[in-house]
């Protein structure tokens, strides 16, 4: 159980950094993921003979996230420092409050009513809280806006008068 938790926590980690290589790549910097990837085996090898004995497969879950991680935090840097970028960590701070949020509304659900319905409706309910805690966090960009207006085009008549008062609600809550 515990295993599966900690995989999927160095998953929400490491995801974040998966433009970063590619932009290496695309820079012909494969010299820095072969030496970052193998340092970090020689650190994968080591906590696995002291975690993984002791531990069982949560030392390997352990052992697996704490490698990913690292190389995807150093390749983050690095990939960051090499392209002069400075990573927007305001706005995946507001991103990840949001998607607690609703995560926690989405579980309560589910536990109230534990069968297939409670996934059903859990499912549309994470939906909008999202959206309301995107909104009221003021994550959305300027070409989350783009996107959301040309919603309008999709709606005719009356529904794409209403898709727009929301997006300009939406917008109201805009930085700056």
């Amino acid at each position: 159980k515990y295993a599966l938790q900690i995989f999927f926590f160095s998953m929400m980690v490491t995801s974040l950094s998966k433009p970063g290589s590619a932009i290496l790549y695309g820079m012909e910097k494969q010299g820095f993921i072969l030496k970052n990837s193998a340092i970090l085996a020689v650190v994968n090898i080591g906590l696995s003979f002291w975690l993984i004995p002791k531990y069982g497969a949560l030392g390997a879950a352990v052992c697996y996230s704490l490698v990913t991680m690292a190389g995807s935090i150093t390749g983050l840097i690095y990939t960051c420092n090499k392209v002069s970028l400075v990573y927007p960590f305001k706005s995946i701070f507001k991103i990840m409050m949001s998607s607690i949020i609703m995560g926690i509304v989405m579980t309560m659900i589910v536990k109230q009513e534990a069968e297939l319905l409670g996934f059903i409706l859990s499912i549309p309910a994470g939906i909008v809280v999202y959206f309301i805690s995107s909104t009221l966090w003021g994550t959305f960009e300027e070409e989350d806006y783009t996107l959301l207006k040309s919603l309008k085009k999709i709606f005719p008549g009356k529904w794409g008068k209403y898709v727009d008062s929301a997006v300009n609600f939406v917008a109201s809550f805009k930085d700056g």
